[in-house]
């Protein structure tokens, strides 16, 4: 499982078929799972397909991690309020 968060792309747009092309190509250690950009939106890439959030992009990006996270066990309980604590 891998992400990039970012502030802005190089791409532009930022989901050009370029840029969505690259993301389809990462496999193994260097697969992405997730992008969001802050300007342009998130992506979510499950080696099958590739779905873009233009609406509401750092909810589905967030949606979407902690739904990989869970499928994968890794973090069995997430102290969600202190994360939330951070962004005061």
């Amino acid at each position: 499982m891998g992400g990039l968060l970012t502030c802005e792309s190089d791409y532009s747009p930022a989901f050009s078929p370029a840029a969505l092309a690259a993301i389809q190509g990462t496999t193994g250690d260097g697969l992405l799972n997730l992008v969001y950009v802050a300007e342009s939106g998130a992506v979510l890439w499950d080696e099958s397909q590739i779905t873009a959030f233009s609406k509401y992009p750092i909810a589905a990006f967030y949606m979407s991690l902690i739904d990989l996270l869970q499928k994968a066990g890794s973090v069995p309980a997430i102290d969600y309020f202190e994360y939330l604590r951070h962004l005061k």
